[in-house]
C-alpha cells in the first residue's frame, strides 16, 4: 500500500506487527499531522537508545528536555504529575543513583510494539533492561510512552509504568512531583 493524499495530508496508511520473543518488526507510518515523513521502528528505538546513554551519561538535564511538561506519570497505581525539568531531573537523579548503586552499567530499551500516529501522537510499549555483572538476570521496567512528533523529534507527554524495577523507590521519586 501506499499513502493516499487528500489535499496537503497524508493519510495514514501502514501498520507495524511485532512478533513478540522473535524481535522482528516492520513498520513505515506516514503522519497525519503533516510533520510530513514516516516513522520507523529503528528511529524511535534510536531515541530510546539515545535517551538511555543520556541518562546513564548522567546528562540529566538533556534528558529531561526530551519529555513535555507538566509530564503525568504513572507508577504502577501511584500517579504523579512532573511539573518542570528541574523536577524531572530531579527525579531522573534519584533513579540513576540507585541503579548505579546496584551496579547497573547500562539501559537498554526493547521496543514491544508502537502505534500508527494519530494527530502527531505515538504510544510506545517500551521495555528498559539494567545490565549489571553482578545479576545473571536484567531488572525490568516496563511502560507505555505517550509521545508527540514534532520537528524536532519525539517528546514524549506521559509514561504509564506497568512494571518498575525497584518498586522500593517510589517514595523517593513521588517526593519530587505532585501526587495526583
Amino acid at each position: 500500500m501506499s499513502p493516499q493524499l487528500f489535499g496537503n495530508q497524508t493519510q495514514s496508511v501502514a501498520l507495524g506487527v511485532i512478533l513478540q520473543g522473535s524481535g522482528l518488526f516492520s513498520a513505515t507510518i506516514q503522519l497525519v499531522n503533516g510533520v510530513g515523513r514516516g516513522v520507523q521502528h529503528s528511529e524511535v528505538l534510536s531515541v530510546f537508545v539515545r535517551r538511555g546513554a543520556l541518562f546513564m551519561a548522567d546528562r540529566l538535564d538533556d534528558l529531561a528536555a526530551e519529555y513535555a511538561y507538566p509530564l503525568p506519570l504513572h507508577l504502577g497505581q501511584k500517579r504523579v504529575i512532573v511539573r518542570s525539568a528541574a523536577e524531572g531531573a530531579a527525579m531522573l537523579s534519584v533513579l540513576r543513583s540507585a541503579l548505579v548503586e546496584r551496579g547497573v552499567e547500562h539501559v537498554q530499551p526493547r521496543v514491544r510494539a508502537m502505534d500508527i500516529p494519530r494527530a502527531g501522537r505515538l504510544r510506545v510499549w517500551l521495555d528498559w533492561l539494567e545490565l549489571s555483572p553482578s545479576e545473571e538476570t536484567p531488572r525490568l521496567s516496563s511502560g507505555v510512552y505517550y509521545n508527540r512528533m514534532t520537528p524536532f523529534g519525539l517528546r514524549t507527554e506521559m509514561v504509564a509504568y506497568s512494571r518498575v524495577s525497584m518498586p522500593e523507590l517510589k517514595p523517593q521519586l513521588t517526593a519530587h512531583a505532585l501526587i495526583a
